[in-house]
């Protein structure tokens, strides 16, 4: 990452640690949290103060395991070429974290939150900028869409991100759009068909592409 998405990664960061803080100083031993909504936004899983550090500790873990893979890439010369949109997909995620973090922390003072619409929204839009800069990720073995045929042949990496990034732009669009709408179950039934969905085409892609260029 650059210094500058590594300074507002932490920053984000930051202000959830700050968030976590003060939520758990103003719970009390019988305060319950959501920690988990289902399809059409209810909630239906609580937790005590425990639950406030569950999505700082997956942060940190995930970040831990980023850098390490990253480290040992083979083609990490590739990531760093990548560095601005790799940048804009962390800083996406950390964002979403926050979020998320926000919107237990609240439960907790017993706030209900719209989260079949804002839930639809915040995805589709990690999925909208995922997609846009999955074009912009050179070949390597730690981020972006790994198949046989994407590592294996730089042609078939760079046409399979091209389609995967129009393919998430365009579910994670109809994702935000349709939280708006109609909220419910729908946007995320509508989110988890497109990408489940477009697995098949994503993959036929990197085939045909590297067939056709191992035949060159």
């Amino acid at each position: 990452m650059s210094r500058r998405a590594r300074a507002a990664a932490l920053l984000l960061f930051g202000v959830m640690l700050v968030l976590t803080a003060a939520s758990w100083s103003a719970a009390t031993p019988s305060t319950q949290f959501v920690v988990h909504w289902d399809v059409s936004g209810a909630a239906d899983g609580y937790a005590g103060r425990e639950a406030l550090l569950l999505v700082p500790g997956l942060a940190l873990v995930v970040a831990a395991l980023v850098r390490l893979a990253v480290r040992f890439d083979p083609r990490r010369e590739n990531i760093v070429r990548s560095a601005s949109a790799v940048d804009t997909m962390v800083l996406a995620l950390v964002l979403s974290l926050l979020l998320v973090q926000a919107a237990i922390a609240s439960s907790g003072s017993g706030t209900v939150l719209p989260m079949d619409r804002l839930a639809p929204v915040a995805i589709g839009a990690l999925i909208l900028i995922i997609g846009r800069v999955l074009p912009q990720i050179r070949q390597n073995y730690t981020v972006g869409v790994r198949l046989p045929w994407t590592i294996e042949s730089e042609k078939s990496w760079d046409a399979t991100h091209a389609l995967a990034g129009r393919i998430w732009v365009a579910v994670g669009a109809a994702t935000i759009v349709s939280g708006v709408v109609t909220g419910g179950a729908l946007p995320i039934v509508l989110l988890l068909v497109g990408l489940i969905g477009s697995l098949p085409i994503v993959a036929r892609r990197a085939y045909r592409t590297w067939k056709y260029d191992r035949r060159r």
